[in-house]
C-alpha cells in the first residue's frame, strides 16, 4: 500500500505514516482515541474534525504546520461529506482517516436507557463511522490504496465493561468495519478497527 505500514502499538495495529501524506481525522481531539489521532498524524498532512472550534485549533497547532482544523459534527451527512472530500480535493488524495468521534454513553442498565440519547449515540459512534467510509472509500479505490481506521472499544467485545448504549455502538463499529474490509480489501484498502480499553 502506499506509504503505510501496520505496526503494533499498546491500542491495537494501526497504520502509520511514512512521509507527506493526507490524513483525515473526524471526532474529538481530545480523549483515548486522540493518542491514535497523535501516533497516525506525526509528519503527515493532517485534517482534524470536530464540533469544537478553539479545541480543535489548538491541537491542531499542537500538531504542528501541516495539520488543520475542520469543523464538522460527524452526525451530519452533509459536514462529513464535505470534510472527506475537501480534505481529498485540497490535498490531492487521502490516504488514511481515522473514525475517532464518540461520547462516553449513558449511565444505567436497560430498563433505564433513553432511547433519544441511544439514537444520537449511535448516530455519533456508528452513523459517524459509516459516514466517514462512505465518502472515503470511493476516493481510496480511485488511488487503489488509503487505510480506514475506526476507533471501537473493549467495550464493543465485552459485555458490562462500559455503559450499554456505548458497548453496543462500538459492537457495531467492529462489524461494520469486517463488513466493509471485506468489500473494500480488494481495492487497495486497509480497515482495522483499534480497540482500547
Amino acid at each position: 500500500m502506499h506509504g503505510w505500514s501496520l505496526r503494533p502499538s499498546h491500542m491495537g495495529f494501526f497504520a502509520e505514516a511514512a512521509g507527506d501524506l493526507p490524513v483525515c481525522l473526524p471526532g474529538r481531539p481530545s480523549g483515548p482515541s486522540y493518542t491514535l489521532v497523535v501516533e497516525i498524524s506525526s509528519g503527515a498532512t493532517t485534517v482534524i474534525a470536530g464540533r469544537r472550534s478553539a479545541e480543535g485549533d489548538a491541537q491542531a497547532a499542537k500538531l504542528g504546520p501541516k495539520a488543520e482544523f475542520v469543523r464538522a459534527d460527524v452526525s451530519a451527512e452533509a459536514d462529513v461529506a464535505a470534510l472527506i472530500t475537501g480534505a481529498a480535493e485540497r490535498h490531492g488524495r487521502l490516504d488514511c482517516l481515522v473514525n475517532c468521534a464518540g461520547e462516553g454513553g449513558t449511565p444505567g442498565g436497560i430498563a433505564d436507557l433513553d432511547l433519544d440519547r441511544l439514537q444520537r449515540t449511535l448516530a455519533i459512534h456508528l452513523g459517524g463511522a459509516v459516514a466517514g467510509m462512505k465518502y472515503a472509500a470511493p476516493v481510496m479505490a480511485a488511488q487503489r490504496s488509503g487505510s480506514i481506521i475506526n476507533a471501537a472499544s473493549i467495550g464493543g467485545h465485552i459485555a458490562g465493561w462500559t455503559f450499554l448504549d456505548y458497548s453496543a455502538a462500538k459492537a457495531a463499529v467492529i462489524q461494520l468495519t469486517r463488513c466493509a474490509a471485506a468489500e473494500l480489501g480488494g481495492h487497495g484498502a486497509l480497515l482495522p478497527a483499534a480497540s482500547p480499553p
